[in-house]
C-alpha cells in the first residue's frame, strides 16, 4: 500500500518493493501521483495484481484525476462491480493484473 505516494521512489525502495504480489497505489493526481507516473511505477515493481485507489469516481474525489490515464497504460484490466473481492474470483497469472473496483 503506496498510501498517497506523491514523488518518485529512490533505486533502494524500488529493489525493497519489487515483485510484491499486490500493489494499491494512489493515481489521481495533484497530491499522489498522477496515472502514468503510477503506471510507470507499477510496471517497475512487477506486482502480481495492481489496485488503483485515491482517484476520481463519479462522486468522489471531484479534485482529482479519473482512473483513465492510469488504464490506457496497461493492460490486463479486470473490472468488478463490487467493492471488494475474495481470492476464489481470481485466477492467478504470471502477468501483471489491474484489478478496477466499484465503490
Amino acid at each position: 500500500h503506496l498510501g498517497s505516494l506523491g514523488h518518485k521512489l529512490d533505486d533502494e525502495l524500488i529493489n525493497k518493493l519489487s515483485e510484491v504480489d499486490f500493489l494499491f497505489i494512489p493515481i489521481g493526481g495533484h497530491f499522489c501521483l498522477d496515472g502514468y507516473s503510477a503506471a510507470k511505477l507499477a510496471l517497475t515493481l512487477k506486482p502480481k495484481y495492481i489496485i488503483p485507489m485515491c482517484f476520481k469516481t463519479s462522486s468522489e474525489y471531484f479534485y482529482l484525476d479519473g482512473p483513465y490515464k492510469f488504464l490506457s497504460s496497461l493492460k490486463n484490466i479486470l473490472s468488478y462491480k463490487s467493492n471488494t473481492i475474495y481470492s476464489d474470483d481470481m485466477s492467478f497469472k504470471d502477468k501483471c493484473s489491474v484489478i478496477l473496483l466499484s465503490n
